[in-house]
Order: structure tokens, then C-alpha cells, then sequence
């Protein structure tokens, strides 16, 4: 069974507003997991956008294998990449003031502009707190031009920058879909 294959459902209004998505904002999908698009349990619908959407945006593991004061500055300044022009912000400093358990992040313009946020959940772990994507989300829904949509699919997780706009929209349709938890 493909990891996909989360539902025997003839329903296909969610594959069809995900394939319409693709069409209108020129998005190339693997085409063998169209079949798997139907309304399911967020965690489900995620997974499968994970594997629609290969080779798109950036792809890694959320456990690193390093502390997160290596990690996380390389990681934010990735994320900061796919949202604004090159070298608009940049990560002036990530810090900690409670041994790791959360961290405290200073971003700065090429004008001197300060940004800052706190990441909860780091936990002094080796994996990315999902918080991370949250935060680079509400910088950049004030300051960039693109949002980052993340699916995940076990360890690895894709990230993908839309447009605010095409952003919103794909949130909407997988919210329509997402299917309550029993």
C-alpha cells in the first residue's frame, strides 16, 4: 500500500481543487499521487502533498544530529532565502536565555531594520521545532513576499514559498478537506 493510500474514497472534489491549484499557479505534480488526493485527517493530507509535490521547494530532516545553536541560525537563514530578495534580512543573532527550551531570534535589513521572535518548543533538542515555520511565516506575511507551505512525511518535510495569495489558497482548500480526528 502506497503511504498515501490513507482512505478508500471515491470522493475526488479535493483532488480536483488541488489539481486545479497546480494548473493555475503553473505547478508540476507526480502525477502517481493525484490518485491518493482525497478529504482526510490533516497529518494524512500532509503526507501526500509531501510526495505531489517532490521535488519542489527545499526537503530535509527534522532531526539534525546537531544542538540547535548549530542548527538553527543555518536553518532560519535558509527559510529567510525562500520568503525575500537575497540578502533583504539576514539572521543577526539566535540566542537562548533558558538553556534551549525556546530561542530567541534577531533578524536584520540590508537598512537596518530589527525583527525579532521567539521559537517555543526547541526543547534543547536535535529536531526543528515546527515553530520555526510559524515564525518565518509571520515575519513574512508583514515583511516578505512569499509564505512557506510545509508538509511533512515522517522524519523529512518539504517547504515550499508561495505567494500570500496562492498561500491562503492552498490553506483553504486542505482545511475544507481536513477531516476531524475520531
Amino acid at each position: 500500500m502506497d503511504k498515501c493510500d490513507f482512505m478508500n474514497n471515491t470522493d475526488t472534489s479535493f483532488k480536483g481543487e488541488i489539481m486545479s491549484f497546480c494548473k493555475l499557479h503553473s505547478i508540476n505534480v507526480t502525477e502517481e499521487y493525484v490518485q491518493y488526493l482525497h478529504p482526510a485527517q490533516a497529518h494524512q493530507i500532509s503526507e501526500c502533498l509531501y510526495s505531489l509535490f517532490d521535488g519542489l521547494g527545499f526537503e530535509d530532516t527534522l532531526e539534525t544530529g546537531m544542538p540547535p545553536s548549530d542548527f538553527l541560525p543555518s536553518l532560519i537563514e535558509h527559510l529567510l532565502g525562500l520568503v525575500q530578495p537575497k540578502n533583504a534580512w539576514r539572521v543577526e543573532n539566535v540566542s537562548s536565555v533558558d538553556n534551549w527550551d525556546s530561542a530567541d531570534v534577531k533578524l536584520e535589513s540590508s537598512t537596518g531594520e530589527t525583527y525579532r521572535f521567539r521559537i517555543q518548543g526547541v526543547d534543547d533538542s536535535d529536531w526543528v521545532p515546527v515553530d520555526v515555520f510559524d515564525k518565518i511565516n509571520g515575519f513574512a506575511r508583514k515583511r516578505a513576499k512569499y509564505s512557506l507551505a510545509v508538509f511533512f512525511s515522517d522524519d523529512p518535510y518539504r517547504v515550499i514559498p508561495f505567494t500570500h495569495d496562492a498561500f491562503n489558497e492552498l490553506e483553504a482548500i486542505i482545511e475544507r478537506n481536513t477531516e476531524a480526528y475520531d
